[in-house]
């Protein structure tokens, strides 16, 4: 059974899969502090969640972050991130440095509709939209890997 993804739950979404699996309403603001406080990238690390509970959550759940195969660094402290989402397409993030701030770009989409000549993107066509785990994947990910925090998107 494929597991589902708490990274892109909100708030009463992850309350509600607490309660679904016997747990108190209130973990689901624990897991949600987890995941988008401290970033974790397993439920082991879930440490105020008992054992059992993590062992629960762990059986239909995963957080859902993954890393990018690639990371390219220019001169300039631009970092483009090339990541493989779990249905084997590609897309890319890039983070650059600017006196005023951190901006990250990151995908939307898989492909691209438009058609530039210039553009790998296109060759495809637009493939699917992303998941949101995979949007807040790219900035927080982002955000860790570089020690940058990012102020604009």
């Amino acid at each position: 059974m494929k597991k589902k993804t708490l990274l892109g739950m909100t708030l009463a979404e992850l309350k509600e899969v607490a309660s679904s699996l016997g747990m108190p309403a209130f973990a689901g603001g624990q897991i949600a502090k987890w995941i988008y406080g401290s970033h974790v990238k397993s439920i082991d690390e879930m440490t105020n969640i008992s054992k059992a509970n993590r062992a629960r959550l762990a059986e239909a759940y995963e957080v859902g972050c993954a890393a990018p195969i690639d990371a390219q660094h220019s001169k300039d402290g631009t970092i483009k991130y090339l990541w493989r989402l779990s249905d084997g397409n590609c897309v890319e993030t890039v983070l650059m440095r600017y006196r005023y701030g951190n901006t990250v770009c990151i995908s939307t989409e898989v492909g691209c509709r438009m058609g530039c000549a210039f553009c790998a993107s296109t060759i495809a066509g637009k493939v699917r939209d992303l998941r949101p785990s995979e949007l807040l994947d790219q900035v927080l990910f982002t955000q860790l890997d570089s020690g940058r925090e990012i102020s604009n998107i």
